[in-house]
């Protein structure tokens, strides 16, 4: 199966069960959470939204996808990230927060090699100068609306996320690409959860 018609299969389960979900209960709050190609998933499950869709958020964990996703603008012919209706039609209105570090070989390493040998562009192999680098390594890159100010914590860390807004998140205390099973991790989630108030 061609990469757009798995990314379309992929997406059509997931976003449709999301649509009836939001049919019945149009004022439910929905908080998307992926990790590795489950990033990938509920990316392409959220874009499926229409544009202005509110409550929801999206935590990436080590996501398995081009850092260039998001993107406004990259690469020589200033191409935007497959993803990024997303930010543009404002399909996510809660904060979108990426969990990146140079920790995960699966990211950082194995899918830029994946990505070139399938021809797949989303400087040392795998870092934010790779046009082949991965999400979990890097966070979102080429993208304007990205915020790199924060550094995974314990709980009682003041992230200030906000809605709308892209916040790459420092991670390197998660020491290879599974390690997401974290109180720092769950905490990082709660708090993005939490910036979209009860209807």
């Amino acid at each position: 199966m061609k990469p757009l018609r798995r990314l379309a299969a992929a997406r059509r389960g997931p976003a449709d069960l999301l649509r009836r979900v939001r049919t019945a209960k149009p004022d439910i709050r929905i908080h998307l959470v992926g990790h590795s190609f489950g990033g990938r998933l509920v990316t392409a499950a959220a874009h499926a939204f229409p544009a202005n869709t509110g409550l929801v958020t999206l935590s990436l964990l080590q996501a398995a996808f081009s850092h260039n996703g998001l993107s406004g603008k990259f690469g020589d012919k200033g191409d935007k990230g497959f993803f990024r209706a997303l930010i543009d039609e404002k399909r996510i209105s809660g904060p979108i927060i990426i969990t990146h570090t140079k920790n995960d070989k699966a990211v950082g390493v194995a899918y830029p090699l994946a990505s070139r040998i399938a021809g797949q562009n989303a400087a040392a192999l795998g870092d934010q100068n790779d046009p082949y680098g991965g999400m979990g390594r890097n966070g979102a890159q080429n993208t304007a609306e990205a915020d790199n100010t924060f550094t995974l914590g314990l709980p009682g860390t003041a992230y200030l996320f906000q809605p709308g807004k892209v916040h790459n998140i420092s991670a390197d205390i998660i020491q290879d690409h599974s390690d997401i099973r974290r109180i720092e991790v769950a905490y990082a989630v709660l708090s993005a959860t939490g910036c979209i108030p009860p209807p």
